[in-house]
């Protein structure tokens, strides 16, 4: 029987600002708008505006409204005391709620015991040539030093602060950085940088990497490699193609990644191609390196996973079988395909570090079936130069790129305009998995999937022929997932369901599976929430979990599962749920409560597996909070 729920429980809920860490959720219909950097510092365990500290004041009026002093989900190790490339952590700065603000920067050394060093703040992960870097002087090579910058208290100059590291001595990329130890610990330094906007992302690309995947844009001998691994957007114009080669300064290159793990070890990160939409583009990642390979998987344009063609490589898989003997994880050139090639991306012999393009018939740039550690990044498939799929050194697969089909930079859907379902998830979903039968090439699927499934034909039911479904895919490990030392992260930004005009006003549930086992084999979920044109609801009552149960969700065991449940560390003290979130790394939480299939607390860790569903509830219409009473829980 159809109840409606009091408009006084889905009042709208704009999340604020909280010091205590930043929220996990982004219910404004804002767009991507974050700060990233590089720092080195030898005081994480010391953080504090009279010691070392970095802030953001939101408004640029003297009051600064974030420290990293104060951000729970920062959790470094102990700090470093020499600046070299390896010793970078990557920091990010979640500034979605305060899109189109302006805003100031402050980095502080008050201590005469400890360091800072920041190299490249970048506004949206810009390249800072195609697209311009929002933060005045934030690569901090401009003339004259700290253009951009005013230094408030210390007794070093600006010529000092800058350091200039023209070989890979201190840094991977870039030739200069901010350094407060100049003549030892002693010194201290206050700088602020001049007002700027926080101009959101209006369109980005997605997607994984392993491998020094930006090494030929770094400096050189940089990673140990010959610079020969690299990935960019080739751009054209809004009526002619891109012209099939990388030039600097036309093109957006992806730069400053130095992850080099294979398959297991696979990063997120985002191209930002703001103020490009409409135009013609490929989606490129090259091998040239005799030394190191790459891998890649997830490649989307912004949540849309239909604008670049195959972006998750799954495509002429469908089914749940593979070719007959297709066991492990040897790699395949691509006529090894089901389809006699990649479906939506050509393999391309270019020439190698030595000028010499590869053989054809070594022009591997394809791995589909199951990769050498067993989880697959997304789905089932994902591409791979050589043998770097299994974590060695190829240099015969030297000299290949993997080029997408041609797509039309398209731009982030107009919240006035659009309804979307947004939600936090840790972990991949959308993967495929199987319990491998070498004789047939066929198994028993396993998979991950977080859903959300509409009820067509208003029978009650959601699994029916004609009904469809909203699925995760194309996500990997969280952005940066070793950017604090730890693993356990949510994923940024969070992902976004828009939903069909058609299916506006059905009925609705939110359907959360995880069937995988094994290391890594979990996944997390928080906060469901729709934007409808004009402001943020809960899905339903309890859809972010903090009544501190699962009311209006149901939950079924497949094996070992105890519950869905999870909390923090203190809730769970408390016995307030079975276990703790993301293996007590409660970063970015939003709130008290979330959902986690890993029971690592008296449970069976990442081998649980389980499913969550919610009970059916009205999707809403364009503008439905201007009529609360319309919404209804079944």
């Amino acid at each position: 029987m159809k109840e409606s729920i009091a408009a006084s429980l889905v009042i709208a809920v704009l999340v604020g600002w909280s010091v205590s860490g930043w929220s996990a959720t982004n219910n404004t219909g804002n767009n991507p708008a974050f700060l990233v950097m590089s720092v080195i510092s030898n005081a994480y365990a010391n953080l504090s505006q009279e010691t070392i500290d970095i802030g953001v004041d939101i408004g640029a009026d003297g009051n600064y409204d974030y420290w990293l002093s104060e951000d729970t989900s920062f959790v470094p190790d102990g700090g470093n005391t020499v600046i070299r490339p390896a010793n970078w952590k990557t920091i990010l700065i979640v500034l979605d709620q305060f899109a189109n603000e302006t805003a100031k920067i402050k980095i502080i050394d008050n201590s005469a015991s400890h360091f800072i060093a920041v190299n490249s703040i970048r506004l949206n992960f810009a390249d800072g040539q195609v697209v311009p870097n929002g933060v005045p002087n934030g690569y901090f090579e401009e003339d004259p030093p700290l253009s951009g910058w005013t230094i408030l208290s210390g007794g070093l100059t600006a010529d000092q602060l800058v350091s200039e590291d023209a070989e890979i001595n201190s840094t991977y990329y870039s030739t200069r950085f901010l350094n407060t130890n100049v003549n030892g610990l002693t010194d201290v330094a206050v700088i602020e940088s001049d007002a700027f906007e926080l101009t959101p992302i209006s369109s980005f690309i997605y997607g994984t990497f392993a491998g020094p995947a930006s090494s030929r844009f770094d400096k050189p001998g940089s990673h140990d490699s010959d610079n020969g691994i690299f990935v960019y957007v080739d751009l054209g114009t809004e009526t002619q193609d891109p012209d099939g080669q990388y030039t600097e300064g036309e093109d957006v290159p992806l730069y400053g990644y130095y992850w080099q793990a294979a398959d297991n070890g696979m990063e997120a990160a985002i191209i930002n191609t703001s103020g490009l939409e409409g135009r013609r583009a490929q989606f490129v990642a090259a091998d040239v390196s005799l030394d190191y390979g790459i891998s890649l998987d997830c490649i989307r344009m912004n949540w849309d996973n239909a604008i670049i063609r195959n972006g998750g490589f799954e495509e002429g898989f469908e089914g749940g079988t593979l070719p007959p003997n297709f066991e492990g994880s040897s790699p395949r050139i691509p006529e090894d395909h089901p389809s006699g090639s990649i479906p939506g991306w050509s393999v391309n012999p270019i020439p190698n570090l030595e000028g010499n393009p590869i053989d054809d018939e070594l022009a591997i740039f394809a791995f589909f079936g199951r990769p050498a550690d067993g989880y697959a990044r997304s789905g089932r498939v994902w591409m791979g130069s050589g043998t770097n799929l299994i974590g060695e050194e190829d240099p015969v697969a030297a000299g290949v790129e993997l080029r997408s089909d041609v797509f039309v930079i398209t731009p982030i859907p107009d919240p006035s305009q659009n309804v979307f379902m947004s939600f936090n998830s840790g972990q991949q979903s959308s993967r495929i998995d199987d319990v491998f039968d070498p004789a047939t090439g066929s198994g028993e699927d396993r998979f991950s999937t977080i859903e959300l499934q509409v009820d067509i034909d208003e029978n009650g039911s959601f699994e029916d022929d004609g009904d469809f479904v909203y699925q995760q895919v194309n996500q990997g490990i969280s952005w940066f997932r070793e950017q604090f030392s730890e693993v356990d992260e949510w994923h940024y930004p969070e992902y976004r369901f828009y939903i069909a005009d058609e299916h506006q006003g059905k009925s609705g549930r939110i359907y959360i599976a995880e069937t995988m086992t094994g290391g890594w084999a979990w996944m997390a979920a928080d906060d469901f929430y729709f934007w409808d044109g004009g402001a943020a609801n809960l899905a339903f009552p309890n859809s972010d979990f903090e009544n501190g149960d699962l009311t209006n969700w149901n939950e079924e065991a497949i094996d070992q599962m105890i519950s869905w449940l999870s909390t923090t560390p203190d809730n769970y003290a408390q016995g307030l749920a079975t276990h703790i979130i993301m293996n007590g790394i409660v970063t970015w939480l939003d709130g008290e409560f979330a959902v986690d299939s890993a029971q690592r607390e008296g449970g069976s860790g990442d081998n649980a597996t389980g499913i969550l569903w919610s009970d059916p509830f009205t999707i809403p219409t364009l503008n439905a909070s201007s009529n609360l009473s319309d919404w209804h829980l079944y």
